[in-house]
Parts: structure tokens; sequence; C-alpha cells
């Protein structure tokens, strides 16, 4: 574990000296701010607004990923019937890829995570990985990577660190001038014990109804494999609302 932490600390402080290269090329910006009314089931019923700010960075020899997630409503207990206020979940996520020969990268993934609803304060995973693009155009990209996080939170009031093995998968498509549509998968397991992971699942399509402005549909889902006290394993989110591109 002492070993653990010193890698995460490294790449804490390797990251701000590394950055972008200084010789890339064909750099292009992508940026999107998601707004919704949610209907959400599982551990709860709800309806919830959300938002979804998005960032891209494309270039020859680096990219950079990066989102910022949230939710917040009034949820309502499906045994007592019972309604109150939550603040729901924060998600930020951030990938910067530095590409290494041919379709191969390496790279540091950084999220913190907050979720009320399953007593997570926050949980701080930080680690690299390796992955290769399968596909990599201007109209489809699909990339897996596998990679060693490590991971500091405090969920139920206890606070804890550990290592995790981290797969993912990224998929986007632009079917056309007014279409597209993306699947992520993303699968972390504790290194000690596999049997102890969490799964998220998003996937949707966006359909312009003008040069900036799409209405979009998309489906999110949590699986926790070991929940807090009281919390069901499987939380499923379907959202629809307009994207605004910028």
């Amino acid at each position: 574990m002492k070993y653990s932490k010193a890698v995460a600390l490294s790449v804490l402080m390797a990251v701000p000296m590394i950055g972008f290269s200084d010789g890339d090329t064909n750099v292009t910006w992508k940026s999107s701010l998601a707004a919704g009314v949610t209907y959400k089931s599982g551990n709860t019923e709800k309806t919830l607004y959300t938002a979804n700010l998005k960032g891209e960075r494309r270039a020859e020899e680096t990219d950079l990923i990066a989102s910022l997630y949230g939710e917040y409503g009034t949820t309502e207990d499906p045994g007592t019937g019972v309604e109150s206020t939550t603040e729901g979940q924060l998600r930020g996520q951030a990938e910067l890829r530095w590409k290494l020969d041919g379709k191969l990268y390496a790279s540091i993934n950084t999220e913190l995570l907050h979720d009320a609803l399953k007593d997570i304060s926050y949980r701080l995973s930080i680690g690299p990985n390796i992955g290769y693009y399968f596909i990599d155009d201007d109209d489809q990209k699909l990339d897996i990577s596998l990679g060693v996080n490590e991971v500091f939170e405090r969920v139920a009031g206890k606070d804890d660190d550990y290592a995790t093995i981290r797969v993912a998968e990224k998929y986007s498509w632009q079917i056309n001038e007014a279409s597209d549509f993306y699947f992520n998968t993303e699968f972390n397991a504790r290194a000690e014990d596999v049997e102890d992971n969490t799964t998220l699942f998003v996937t949707g399509v966006k359909s312009k109804v003008s040069e900036q402005l799409s209405i979009f549909t998309e489906l999110r889902d949590e699986y926790d494999s070991r929940p807090t006290a009281g919390v069901k394993h499987n939380d499923a989110t379907l959202l629809v609302g307009l994207n605004y591109d910028f």
C-alpha cells in the first residue's frame, strides 16, 4: 500500500511538469454543456435536474478528455412515500493521454466523486493507464485502456485508501452532420479483492436542431458490488434534455 501511495503522489507531481507537447499539431478543441430533467429508479424514485460539462482537446501527440457531471433533485422513498431533498451526485473526470508508437497511448486518469445517496463524502482516484486506439479517425473513435489506480475515500464516515484495477472503453461515432452516438464503460475492482468492484456505463445519442444546439437522450447505469448499508447495488438514470456546443 505504501508503494501505491508513492506512485499516486509521484503522478500528481509529474502531471503539471509534463503537460502538452510543445510540438503538437492539428490541435482541435470541443466543449459542450448539457442540461435536462431526469427520472431515476433503483435506490430511489425521483425526478431530478442534471448538468454535464464536457471538454476535449485532440492533437497529434496528446489528447485531453474531461467532464463534470452533477445532479440534484427531490427524492421519494418507495417504502414510506416520504419526499426529501438530496444534493445528489457530483463526478469530475479528466484523462491526459500521450500517444506512443502507432495507436498505443499512455495516460494519467483522475476522478473525484461525491454521492450523498450512497454516503460517499469523496472518492478520489488517480493513476497511470495504458491504452490502444482501435479506431481513430474523424468520424469514429474507439479505445480501450487498462491501469492501476490509487483510491482515497471517505464512505459512511470512514477513511480508506487502496489500489484498484481499472478497465475502460470509450466509443464515439458522428453518424452524420446532425447526429452523434457514444458508448462508454468503466470497470474498477479493488486489487486485493476483485469481487469488490464498481461499473459505470454511459450511452447516448445527440441530434442537432441548430448549429450549436442539440436534443440528447442518455442512459447512465452505475453498479456497486458492495454498496453501503441500505443502498441497492444498481442505479439506472435516463436523461433527456438540451446540449449546447461551444
